[in-house]
């Protein structure tokens, strides 16, 4: 219920505020790049699941490739950017600490729904107390301008997003955070890929460029070092 609470209080509340200051280009990129460090770190600390170099290696391609894919994106950064960099960041750690948590409880026994029961409630109940309160105190200012159409899209987003957590709770189930996360990142590529197929987007160079880099910084971490050949005993 705590990694619940941190996802989806405190890291969504963070992301959104970063999206309002400091834009999406900065935004997305800057909480995959938090989420990719923070679960190598938090693995290491609270797991004890010491990353291998070449997971270091490639969260380090990955955030490389992140921020030339911001850069790519960016046109005229607004005048809070770095607050919005920070709050993405920070979305990325809360992400991320949920998903120790989850790898926490699912090393020890295999408990998948209960996990997502689990977090859910402590995600959900806070915000339907916020909530609450907002209809007491603030009616206006809370449902102003929602339209159907606005809680259509949401909910579709919300079935996609149970879809995600569930699988990332399996995955960590199987696989270390950092490895986790790790993978995660290329959802920016399957964005950028979905945009030209299904949008007709154009890629710039730029972005591209980030794009491969994520894409290589993912199969250097997945790279795994064949163990050194022994010499037989001479006796």
């Amino acid at each position: 219920m705590f990694g619940g609470a941190v996802s989806y209080v405190i890291g969504n509340v963070f992301f959104f505020r970063a999206l309002v200051d400091g834009g999406l280009a900065i935004s997305v990129n800057a909480v995959q790049a938090g989420s990719v460090w923070a679960g190598v770190i938090l693995g290491a600390l609270i797991l004890r699941e010491r990353p291998r170099r070449e997971q270091i290696m490639g969260a380090v391609i990955i955030a490389g490739g992140l921020t030339i894919i911001a850069i790519g994106q960016l046109s005229t950064p607004g005048q809070l950017w770095y607050e919005g960099l920070l709050l993405a960041i920070a979305a990325g750690v809360c992400y991320a600490t949920a998903n120790v948590f989850v790898r926490l409880v699912q090393r020890h026994r295999a408990a998948l729904y209960p996990v997502l029961a689990c977090a859910a409630a402590g995600g959900l109940v806070p915000l339907l107390i916020v909530t609450i309160v907002r209809t007491f105190v603030d009616p206006a200012g809370l449902y102003t301008g929602l339209h159907l159409y606005d809680v259509v899209v949401v909910l579709v987003a919300g079935c996609a997003n149970i879809l995600a957590l569930a699988g990332i709770a399996q995955a960590v189930r199987y696989s270390s955070v950092a490895t986790v996360n790790t993978i995660g990142s290329a959802q920016i590529v399957f964005s950028f890929v979905a945009s030209v197929f299904i949008f007709g987007e154009t890629v710039p160079l730029l972005m591209a460029v980030g794009l491969v880099a994520v894409i290589g910084g993912i199969l250097v971490g997945q790279t795994v070092r064949s163990a050194a050949p022994t010499r037989p005993t001479v006796r």
